[in-house]
Formats: C-alpha cells, sequence, structure tokens
C-alpha cells in the first residue's frame, strides 16, 4: 500500500508543478489571449499567406522567433520587437498596425505585455561593448558606446576596507 500512496503523490505532485510551469502557461496565455488578439490585428500582413518583414504571428513558435531579430525576449517587454512594434506612437516609421488601421487597444497591449512578462527572464542578447536602449530611431533601438564613459555612481571612501585592497 506504501508504494500505491507515493506513486499517487508523485502524480499529483507532478501534474501541479506542470500546471506552474512557465512554458505551459505561456502557451495557454498564447491560446486564450494573445493568438486571438494577433489573429484579428497582425495576421493578415504577419501570417501564412502574407509575411511582411519576415515575421509571422500565426503560430506561439513563430511569434517567438520574430524576423532578423527575435520577436520575445521572455521577461523583457521592452527589449522585446512585438511589444516595441505595437507601442511605437501611431505615425511612426514603423508603428503597428500601419495606415489608418486601428492600433490594439491598452488592455490588449497590457496583456501581450503581461505574456512577456510571465514566467523567468532571458538574458538580453548585449554586445559587450555596447548598451542597447529603446529609442525614437527608425529601429527603435541606439546603442550607446559604454567603453569610455567613465561611471556615474562611483563611491570612494577611506574606510579600512578600502584601503586595504
Amino acid at each position: 500500500m506504501k508504494i500505491i500512496e507515493v506513486i499517487g503523490i508523485f502524480l499529483l505532485c507532478s501534474g501541479s508543478l506542470r500546471a506552474e510551469d512557465p512554458q505551459v502557461i505561456r502557451e495557454q496565455m498564447w491560446k486564450d489571449e494573445i493568438a486571438p488578439i494577433l489573429k484579428q490585428s497582425c495576421v493578415e500582413c504577419h501570417g501564412e499567406k502574407k509575411m511582411k518583414a519576415r515575421v509571422r504571428l500565426d503560430t506561439f513558435e513563430l511569434a517567438i522567433k520574430g524576423g532578423k531579430r527575435p520577436g520575445l525576449i521572455w521577461g523583457h517587454p521592452e527589449a522585446s520587437r512585438i511589444y516595441r512594434t505595437i507601442t511605437k506612437p501611431r505615425g511612426t516609421e514603423g508603428a503597428m498596425p500601419p495606415g489608418k488601421r486601428e492600433g490594439l487597444t491598452d488592455r490588449e497591449v497590457a496583456m501581450i505585455k503581461s505574456w512577456i512578462e510571465t514566467g523567468p527572464a532571458d538574458e538580453i542578447p548585449v554586445a559587450p561593448s555596447a548598451l542597447v536602449t529603446p529609442s525614437a530611431g527608425a529601429s527603435g533601438v541606439s546603442r550607446v558606446d559604454v567603453k569610455n564613459s567613465a561611471p556615474t555612481n562611483v563611491v570612494t571612501t577611506n574606510s579600512p576596507i578600502d584601503l586595504a585592497h
């Protein structure tokens, strides 16, 4: 009887752990919330039949993959191409959807942001000599040279610990 109880507890625990798995949650959010938003507003130009800018948003995997750059970086909406694109001010280069089509609602944007923030964050890929920050530039990203920049938050003290080094 003990082995059956142990197996039962294991099965219960593994089921609850799976429900908490970030990948499972992300895929469920995609299916229930994100895919319908993108299907309504984006897939006409970024789907199987038409793939502008080499971006497809009709499947979970392809939305994450993006085009030349990743579509999203888990945990970092501001570094994710999808989020940056849908939050660009109307009338600016690269704002989506283009033209006079109605943009996403604040609620839809918040849902996409929440989806990207779900689970543990990925590392943001950054070149060692550059810091990537959002900007109003054509690509939405500017590079700032940090090699020759002096740190702005340096504190010097004369404590015995500092002097020992």
